[in-house]
C-alpha cells in the first residue's frame, strides 16, 4: 500500500482547484467582477393608511459594466418594478413610494436589517440583477431563479 498526499486549492468563495493556476484565475475573475458589482437596498411598499413605514426592504446585487450609471438604472429598475416614487397616503399627504440607498457589500450579504410598520418586522428580500446590452442599458435579467418574480427575462 502506497499513501498519497494529493495538495488541492480553495478559492476566496469556496471554490476548490486541483491546479494553483486555476484557482489564481479563478480568483482574478472574482476580484474583476467585484470591481463592477454595487449593492443597494430599497425601501417600499409603504403604509398608506397612516404612512408610519414601509411593508417591503429589497436588497440588491448589481453586476454591470463599468460605463454604465448604474443608479439610474436601478433607479429606472425600482420604477419599473415599484411604480411611481410617489405615493398618497389615504389619498392626501405625498410620501415616498420606494426609497432607493447605496449599501456596503457586508451589509447585503448579512441581510440588512427588516423593513417596519409599527410593531409589524418584514424580513429584507435580495435580489441579484445583472445590467446587459441587450435592453440598450436597463435591466437585462435576473441573475438567480429567486428574483424572476421581480424581473422579467427575455
Amino acid at each position: 500500500m502506497e499513501e498519497l498526499t494529493k495538495t488541492i486549492y480553495k478559492a476566496m468563495d469556496g471554490k476548490i482547484f486541483e491546479s494553483k493556476a486555476a484557482c489564481e484565475k479563478h480568483e482574478q475573475v472574482i476580484a474583476e467582477r467585484a470591481k463592477r458589482t454595487t449593492y443597494w437596498s430599497v425601501t417600499h411598499s409603504p403604509d398608506l393608511t397612516e404612512g408610519r413605514g414601509f411593508y417591503g426592504l429589497t436588497l440588491v446585487e448589481c453586476y454591470g459594466p463599468e460605463t454604465y450609471n448604474v443608479e439610474m438604472l436601478m433607479r429606472d429598475w425600482c420604477f419599473r418594478i415599484f411604480g411611481r416614487p410617489v405615493a398618497f397616503v389615504q389619498g392626501v399627504s405625498p410620501m415616498p413610494a420606494w426609497s432607493l440607498h447605496k449599501i456596503e457589500a457586508e451589509v447585503f450579504w448579512k441581510g440588512g436589517g427588516e423593513a417596519r410598520v409599527g410593531d409589524g418586522r418584514y424580513a429584507a428580500k435580495k435580489v441579484h440583477l445583472v445590467i446587459g446590452e441587450r435592453e440598450i442599458g436597463l435591466i437585462e435579467r435576473a441573475a438567480t431563479p429567486a428574483t424572476q418574480q421581480h424581473t422579467e427575462t427575455k
